[in-house]
């Protein structure tokens, strides 16, 4: 199938396969490129109870790190619901901006953010800046979430 020949090695991201290729994703875009109300309501309901979920069954420390449309969640997720996170990583992501909702939030001060500008040029630069992140929070931070 198209999906499975695009994972291989030798189908780069320039492959014109990958333009044909739809996939999956979180939320819809309007016009602007901004993520649509509904269908990114629906995408962050689906985070917040996944992240309910590992609460309830204790995993800890949590922290979302996502992709593109996946990072845009993430930061979503990181303005709705801070208090249930340990942490953000987002990866060619940017912020949600999304009329009469984004203007209610302000980026948690006491949430570490970590935005990673990567594209394919730098798979790995980008996987070691979110392992440093990890590391840092994980081994004992100096804002005292480690």
């Amino acid at each position: 199938n198209q999906a499975a020949e695009l994972l291989r090695p030798e189908a780069s991201p320039d492959d014109p396969r990958w333009r044909a290729y739809a996939g999956f994703s979180w939320f819809r875009r309007d016009d602007a490129g901004h993520p649509e109300p509904a269908s990114f309501g629906d995408s962050l309901w689906q985070v917040e109870q996944l992240v309910l979920e590992r609460i309830e069954r204790g995993d800890s420390p949590l922290y979302l790190v996502g992709f593109r449309d996946g990072a845009t969640l993430a930061l979503g997720a990181a303005l709705a619901l801070p208090e249930l996170l340990d942490g953000v990583v987002a990866i060619d992501g940017e912020w949600p901006l999304i009329p009469g909702w984004s203007e209610r939030f302000a980026a948690p001060a006491d949430l570490p953010v970590a935005e990673i500008r990567a594209g394919y040029t730098d798979p790995r630069g980008a996987a070691e800046a979110v392992l440093k992140f990890l590391e840092e929070r994980c081994g004992g931070s100096d804002d005292g979430r480690g």
